[in-house]
């Protein structure tokens, strides 16, 4: 995801409003449900390069001691001491953007969690993100699924509570479409989806 090349210096000054829709943007992250975080995983990762150019930029300044495309807690301090966090607040979002409690947050998850959603979210977005994550292609998100796409590095117990915190419709241990796309539905920093 970096390489040297693209690296810039770390002391040129970020735009204002960047650094705003990125805290603003990293606070919904952090506030939403794991459904929702690999959501927003998918969209970021099938934007566009120019989409992302930016925040690409900025991960790229702050990983710029081993350019592996992860960023740990001390990388994320210094690519957050623009945005007057505390201490706690900081590794309150970088625990909720570590995932996998690795310790580190990977290029695509730390865009996903600053991306501007906003006019990416539509229904057909959220139509290949629910198809991404229905990974058996039973109509609907299952254990089964997230276990495949976590890669079994969470308990079952997590993975149960993944789905309850979105199984509205059937209450029957699986997410519906339809309970997918409330959950977009609901976010007022995201423009309501197109109708059902």
């Amino acid at each position: 995801s970096c390489s040297s090349s693209s690296s810039s210096n770390n002391n040129k000054k970020l735009d204002p409003k960047i650094i705003m829709q990125v805290k603003h943007n990293l606070e919904i992250f952090s506030a939403a449900v794991t459904i929702k975080k690999l959501g927003f995983i998918y969209i970021a990762h099938r934007s566009s390069k120019e989409q992302v150019l930016h925040l690409r930029q900025l991960f790229c300044d702050f990983d710029d001691e081993s350019q592996d495309g992860m960023m740990t807690i001390e990388d994320f301090k210094r690519t957050l001491a623009h945005m007057n966090y505390s201490d706690a607040k900081i590794r309150r979002i970088f625990n909720s953007a570590d995932m996998n409690n690795s310790g580190v947050i990977d290029y695509t998850v730390f865009i996903a969690a600053s991306l501007e959603m906003q006019g990416r979210i539509n229904k057909t977005s959220l139509r290949e993100a629910f198809h991404w994550l229905d990974v058996d292609k039973s109509g609907s998100i299952t254990q089964k699924d997230l276990q495949f796409l976590l890669g079994g590095k969470f308990s079952e117990a997590f993975i149960t509570k993944c789905i309850e915190e979105v199984d509205r419709s059937s209450k029957k241990g699986k997410i519906s479409f339809k309970d997918f796309l409330q959950l977009f539905d609901e976010d007022e920093s995201i423009k309501s989806v197109d109708s059902y």
